[in-house]
């Protein structure tokens, strides 16, 4: 080996080790590994209380979010009871793998869970297995267990279904949100400083009574942008601040890669065919009256992106015996942004309701 290669080889080596050093925790906790499907290579990061044997399956939002990335901060509050098995759906967050998006469908996502639950079965001791979505992970939690002819084999191996400020069908919801969004913009056209923005909101509003295309998405999201950013409704619900990181270690040694974090923002809003599916298919209302399974639904009552009126729909669709079924709506709570009761309510709910059905 050359001298000038040899030093090059040496350094990385000593750069390695040291941020390392600096770095430890990110994989000493849990078990991380990967699992593909149609094209798509997933991660999942296991965390928590695995010798319990019970174990929560997390559907995270988007489509585009990541469960790894917040991974890093966790549930304490659930890992310390149950297993909480996270992962990134295909092209969102760290996933890699030639999954195309413009090929994906709700029922794609569907069947990547079923391998992740596959997977988990097969690496351990599992006596009993919920699922819990946030956003559009209820949209993924909710084709799981009714959508296609695998809906009651899968519906078989779950022991309940947590589903937490969630939709499952965008005209549902789209006819609740749309007269409250209205008026907020309204309201705030007629009194912004800068109005013009609140305007085209209204406009857009008045002449959509219901989503029709993909093409519909970012008025939406810009009407639904404004509300939350100049709302003092939502301005009372701050961010909870981001957690201290080590960022030679975030960078480095985490397992939310920046890369192809970067790489795949936007990949699934881009998406033409999933975006005209979940504008315009209301599949899931109709194939709710196949769920059966324990159920727990929790809602913001300040919530525009998923109003609690659609919690109200689907405990009154689904076939779950009335004493397994539960509605909860946070009064002080937007789109998963709480105040501090509602965050120990929100717990406190998800914790019982995880107790109560689960071996």
């Amino acid at each position: 080996m050359q001298p000038y290669f040899a030093r090059v080889v040496a350094f990385g080596v000593i750069v390695a080790l040291v941020c390392c050093a600096a770095c430890q925790g990110y994989y000493d906790d849990g078990d991380y590994f990967f699992v593909r499907n149609g094209g798509a290579d997933m991660p999942v990061w296991v965390k928590g209380n695995v010798a319990s044997g019970r174990f929560v399956v997390y559907l995270h939002g988007g489509p585009g979010g990541s469960a790894i990335a917040p991974a890093l901060v966790g549930q304490p509050w659930l890992e310390s009871e149950v297993a909480v098995a996270y992962y990134d759906q295909r092209h969102a967050g760290i996933a890699g793998g030639q999954a195309d998006p413009s090929s994906s469908s709700v029922a794609s996502f569907a069947d990547d869970l079923d391998v992740v639950v596959g997977a988990l079965r097969a690496r351990y001791r599992v006596d009993s297995l919920m699922l819990m979505g946030t956003s559009w992970g209820a949209t993924v939690g909710t084709a799981y267990l009714t959508l296609g002819p695998e809906a009651s084999r899968r519906r078989g191996g779950v022991d309940g279904w947590i589903s937490t400020f969630g939709n499952h069908d965008m005209h549902l919801a789209f006819s609740h949100l749309r007269g409250r969004l209205r008026d907020k913009a309204a309201a705030r056209a007629a009194t912004a400083a800068e109005p013009a923005a609140w305007r085209d909101c209204v406009t857009w509003l008045d002449a959509h009574d219901t989503l029709s295309s993909a093409a519909d998405w970012p008025d939406l999201f810009g009407c639904l942008t404004l509300a939350g950013n100049a709302s003092a409704e939502f301005d009372a619900y701050p961010t909870p601040p981001a957690p201290e990181l080590d960022m030679m270690g975030f960078i480095f040694r985490s397992p939310a890669a920046l890369f192809p974090l970067a790489m795949n923002v936007g990949a699934s809003h881009a998406a033409t065919a999933l975006m005209n599916e979940l504008a315009t298919d209301s599949t899931l209302s109709q194939t709710l009256t196949d769920l059966d399974v324990p159920t727990l639904i929790i809602h913001g009552r300040h919530d525009l992106v998923a109003p609690w009126q659609v919690g109200v729909f689907v405990v009154d669709t689904i076939a779950t015996p009335q004493a397994n079924r539960r509605r909860v709506v946070l009064e002080h709570t937007a789109h998963g942004s709480f105040r501090e009761q509602d965050e120990a309510d929100y717990q406190a709910e998800v914790l019982t309701f995880v107790r109560d059905h689960t071996e």
